[in-house]
């Protein structure tokens, strides 16, 4: 099973969003969470998101 990476829970229980990134070439998987909620909570928490 794989942990929401703000709440811990596990993701394959709800509406699953991935995060990747590119680098040299290769799709990297950064991040896996529950759902938008929480990964707009991750995003504010860390103030990734733009215009926080």
């Amino acid at each position: 099973m794989t942990e929401c990476a703000y709440c811990g829970n596990e993701v394959e229980y709800a509406e699953p969003v991935f995060i990747e990134e590119l680098r040299s070439g290769m799709r990297i998987s950064t991040g896996s969470f529950c759902d938008y909620d929480c990964l707009l909570a991750y995003l504010e928490a860390r103030r990734l998101a733009p215009g926080r």
